[in-house]
């Protein structure tokens, strides 16, 4: 317990530092562009990505070693234990392990692809809010309020759609593994 809250206090540590330094960097990057990347890119979407997917980032380096390192000890003990009991059984119990790392293989790739089409979807829905109350004096003037809204509500339908899938997909694997 002592060593799960050091660990846990250090990388939460941790991930405040590299939340900071990455968008340091991203935003040191950003005002190096020139302008021909800010026509072609949206104001909205280089926030989103500023704000949000430098702390998804920034969070997953450090986690990932936590669970990793967690993972690593406990494993090495509870086979160090099963060997003790009954090395056959081990044995048999290995048998699986390819299995399982071949259903984990295939669920980290299907979850980071729709990580990145969630994250996409985020920054299009702000792109849209940007984009709608940056321009208000035209949609006000082409009475355009409820086109806007149908699209934003689309866009967040979409965003929900993918956070569906995702949620259904973790079930599905959750069961598989259990």
């Amino acid at each position: 317990s002592a060593f799960a809250s050091c660990r846990g206090g250090l990388f939460t540590f941790i991930i405040s530092r590299m939340v900071i330094r990455t968008r340091n960097l991203l935003f040191s990057s950003l005002v190096r562009q020139d302008l021909a990347f800010f026509q072609e890119v949206k104001t909205g979407a280089l926030a989103s990505r500023l704000s949000k997917d430098t702390t998804m980032m920034s969070r997953s380096v450090p986690l990932n070693t936590n669970v990793f390192l967690r993972t690593l000890i406990k494993t090495l003990g509870l086979y160090g234990f099963m060997i003790g009991l009954s090395w056959r059984l081990t044995l048999l119990m290995l048998i699986e392990t390819p299995l399982m790392m071949a259903v984990q293989k295939v669920y980290d790739v299907r979850h980071q692809a729709l990580l990145k089409a969630i994250q996409d979807s985020v920054a299009h829905s702000e792109e849209v809010v940007h984009e709608v109350i940056s321009s208000m004096e035209t949609v006000h003037s082409f009475a355009t309020e409820e086109k806007e809204s149908q699209r934003y509500e689309s866009s967040l339908e979409d965003t929900c759609r993918l956070k569906n899938q995702r949620d259904l997909e973790r079930i599905v694997y959750l069961l598989v593994v259990r």
